[in-house]
């Protein structure tokens, strides 16, 4: 076969293709990016502090943060015992010099346990988009 014969037959194959699915894929990976680009700036993104001091009680818990972070009553926080997760909402917060300590009111029942397992409470100080999460880390 000569390079002018092969040549004709690549003109003709390239004619007869209309880049279905080229178009196709291409279609789909910009409806991907667009989502994704989306979901980049608008989700919402918890941020918690976390505090490994908690005395719990039946209805309520007692944590102990740093003095630097923002906590108010009424923001959502989440207590740890023996991988369960138990919903709570901050009622009260005392300011100390050395610590600042945070009344919890549990919205779930705690499983009982004989005596007080390892916990852990997570109060939520705010929520951010994950484009602002990555500003925030290359600052």
């Amino acid at each position: 076969m000569t390079g002018q014969i092969a040549f004709a037959r690549t003109i003709r194959a390239l004619d007869a293709d209309d880049f279905r699915g080229s178009k196709l894929g291409l279609f789909f990976a910009i409806v991907l990016l667009a989502l994704w680009t989306w979901w980049f700036f608008a989700a919402s993104i918890p941020q918690y502090e976390t505090s490994t001091y908690l005395q719990l009680n039946h209805n309520s818990a007692e944590a102990d943060f740093q003095p630097t972070i923002q906590i108010f009553p009424g923001q959502p926080a989440q207590i740890t015992v023996n991988g369960e997760t138990i919903q709570a909402r901050v009622e009260n917060v005392i300011n100390e010099p050395t610590n600042m300590h945070v009344e919890l009111h549990l919205l779930t029942t705690p499983p009982a346990t004989g005596n007080q397992p390892p916990a852990t409470a997570r109060v939520e100080i705010d929520r951010a988009s994950p484009a602002a999460i990555v500003l925030r880390a290359i600052r």
